[in-house]
């Protein structure tokens, strides 16, 4: 009985490492997860129609860009406008951003690969392989990051993809229109041209390219680059000189209050009393919490002040009148911390400080 026991036991196993390795070969001989089309599409506005999870276009000629990177700086934005604007044959002054939602075509693949263990200069077989089951995860996972110098390089593809399927589409409602070759129409400035004459903006085609299919998808040659490669100014420079550019502090949903916090000056500090009616009847402020009450003993004590603004809320807070019990640690300096330090904590110089 027991030998019948173990058997099966062995079989369960051999069986399901098995089943697992079959899996997972199956799973790397798939294509990799396309990076065009979102899971639920790309959020629209008014008269916007969008193409793919990338590119909407508004009926005004507009271009607007799904921006899935942040910029913290080195002009990343205006980089990304620009592919799809190259492919798309606009100029960059009518590509506007909209933020990205949240969708797994907009993961980082490009950070999660090149962050493998391998030296930039290293090259063969096994290197490859790594980067593409790991490129391969990455479109899986979908995770939306920012970082590594990748957002140029991970962007490379899909918003030249994106730019160059929805110019065909374009072309392809224009072609239907006039009952001509796609072949015998060339794009120009937002414009989709007939060898004829005949003309049509990419705000009156939008809604007819909806549905229109756009055949074999062929990137530009780089030798026919009239944006990538060329110095643009940067398309979030003005806006951030005059200050109409909205960052995540500017937001100010209905209802929004604001708190600025008095903190105890020494560490294990504790609040005595607060006089709330010194500042509860200052213009905007609304309320005083002392939330020390709900903190652990390692936690510091302190006092919140609400207000309409947070400039109201800091003067409050700088006025209000707070009785402190500075607690075991007030006499403790940078002069005096080696004595806090246990002898037995310090080996050949270094020493790890224990906090409190």
């Amino acid at each position: 009985m027991t030998e019948v026991k173990k058997t099966g036991r062995r079989r369960f196993i051999l069986g399901g490492l098995g089943a697992a390795g079959a899996l997972i070969v199956g799973w790397g001989f798939l294509p990799p997860r396309q990076r065009l089309q979102g899971a639920h599409g790309l959020p629209v506005d008014g008269d916007e129609v969008a193409l793919n999870g990338w590119v909407k276009i508004a009926k005004d000629g507009t271009v607007i860009v799904a921006m899935h990177k942040s910029e913290m700086g080195q002009g990343i934005h205006t980089a990304l406008q620009m592919l799809v604007a190259e492919e798309l044959d606009v100029s960059l002054s009518q590509v506007k951003t909209m933020p990205a939602p949240i969708d797994k075509i907009y993961g980082n693949v490009a950070m999660l690969a090149d962050g493998l263990p391998f030296h930039p200069d290293e090259q063969g077989a096994v290197k490859r392989v790594a980067q593409w089951l790991t490129s391969k995860t990455a479109r899986e996972l979908g995770v939306q990051v920012t970082g590594g110098s990748s957002s140029v390089k991970d962007a490379w593809m899909p918003m030249r993809e994106a730019g160059a399927t929805a110019r065909a589409m374009l072309v392809a409602a224009a072609a239907k229109e006039w009952s001509v070759s796609a072949a015998d129409c060339k794009t120009e400035n937002g414009f989709v041209l007939h060898s004829s004459g005949k003309k049509l903006s990419y705000g009156d085609l939008a809604a007819k390219a909806v549905d229109a299919q756009p055949g074999n998808i062929v990137l530009k040659d780089p030798k026919d680059f009239r944006l990538i490669g060329t110095y643009q100014p940067r398309t979030d420079a003005l806006s951030k000189v005059d200050g109409s550019a909205q960052f995540g502090i500017d937001a100010r949903p209905e209802g929004l209050v604001y708190a600025a916090l008095k903190l105890s000056p020494t560490i294990g500090g504790k609040i005595r009393h607060v006089d709330s009616q010194s500042v509860t009847a200052m213009a905007g402020v609304l309320n005083v919490v002392d939330f020390s009450k709900s903190l652990d003993e390692r936690s510091v004590a302190g006092v919140a002040v609400v207000a309409t603004s947070f400039w109201t809320a800091k003067k409050a807070a700088d006025a209000l009148k707070i009785d402190w019990d500075a607690g075991p640690h007030a006499t403790i300096h940078g002069r005096g911390i080696e004595r806090v330090v246990p002898a037995t904590g310090c080996r050949r110089g270094v020493c790890l400080l224990q906090t409190w």
